[in-house]
């Protein structure tokens, strides 16, 4: 009787089959178990409550164990915009008690109105650090991106900063993946979180970041640098080459497909396709997104195999018949396959 009614609260809420591996929903059957029906669920407006009033223990702890335990702290802020374009901004302090315990508490996620202006920066961050009572006496570092609106908010601030490293490796290595003129749209279904972030609503920050790319590629290399610019060409079309071929498969429901068949094939299951498994989709880097190439290379050198049988197939008279009006954009250089 108890699996019957999980199957179909699954399946009229539509929920995911996972929700059963969820240690939080295990823990709760555990006890409904337990308590032989000595339960009543309450009402949403009753859950939303009792939220409320945990959340309010949960920030009084935070408050205390950072009013006894922190004599100094560090803290990173990160902005970013969701699928609806609204911008958020996020606090989290950083710091070692006496014992050299590490806690980390995220201290504020909210969203970000108006201009992304230095003054509205640092209006948030000051508000929040006043919010948790927290002096910026006892700040050692903040840790942000290299936007020159959040540089400004800090300098404004007084505070001590520094920026990400990952950010500055980013566009350290972005000019070697893509021209500086080269918009990469994010054209994602949805179905991988690295392509579904767009931005990070730091609308100021990328300007200035395509700046940093144009002064790197007017750079004139002398000709017995280690880098030549052939070199730098050729990573830009292969990256190119394979940016082609994903957004291709993304963007085509026939060619993810097909592209699942030839994966079944390559697994050995005779191109037996699971239909409780999701579409197999390949993932988009994003100009601004930190690692999303990489992330873009590892997805499609894992399926290598399948998405080289796939091109292949689209070379047949079957394939061109079935691909016919959805051509693959051409490929200067299809070698690695």
């Amino acid at each position: 009787m108890g699996e019957a009614l999980l199957v179909k609260w699954v399946a009229e809420s539509l929920r995911p089959f996972n929700v059963v591996e969820d240690s939080g929903f295990r823990d709760l059957a555990a006890f409904f178990c337990r308590v032989n029906g000595k339960f009543s669920v309450p009402t949403r407006n009753t859950l939303r409550a009792r939220i409320e009033k945990m959340a309010i223990l949960v920030e009084n702890k935070m408050r205390s164990l950072m009013g006894g335990e922190m004599k100094y702290f560090a803290a990173t802020t990160d902005m970013w915009s969701g699928r609806t374009r609204e911008a958020f901004i996020a606090v989290t302090v950083h710091y070692l008690t006496s014992n050299f315990t590490q806690r980390n508490f995220t201290i504020e996620v909210s969203p970000v109105r108006g201009r992304h202006t230095a003054v509205n920066i640092k209006h948030v961050l000051t508000e929040s650090f006043r919010h948790w009572g927290i002096s910026d006496e006892k700040l050692s570092i903040m840790a942000r991106d290299n936007g020159s609106n959040i540089v400004a908010a800090c300098n404004s601030w007084g505070i001590k900063h520094i920026g990400c490293i990952g950010h500055g490796l980013h566009l350290v290595v972005n000019p070697f993946l893509q021209k500086s003129n080269n918009k990469n749209v994010d054209e994602s279904d949805g179905n991988d979180e690295v392509a579904t972030v767009e931005d990070d609503g730091n609308d100021e920050v990328h300007a200035n970041e395509d700046e940093d790319i144009a002064n790197f590629e007017d750079y004139d290399e002398p000709e017995d640098t280690l880098i030549s610019i052939d070199f730098v060409s050729e990573i830009r079309k292969t990256v190119s080459d394979i940016r082609k071929i994903a957004t291709y498969i993304k963007n085509s429901t026939a060619a993810k497909e097909k592209l699942q068949y030839f994966e079944g094939a390559s697994n050995e299951t005779g191109g037996i396709v699971d239909i409780d498994a999701p579409l197999l989709t390949l993932v988009l880097d994003v100009s601004t997104r930190w690692n999303s190439a990489y992330d873009m290379l590892t997805k499609i050198l894992k399926h290598k195999d399948s998405i080289i049988s796939f091109l292949h197939y689209l070379k047949t008279s079957a394939g061109r018949r079935e691909f016919s009006n959805k051509k693959l954009p051409t490929i200067s250089s299809m070698q690695w396959a």
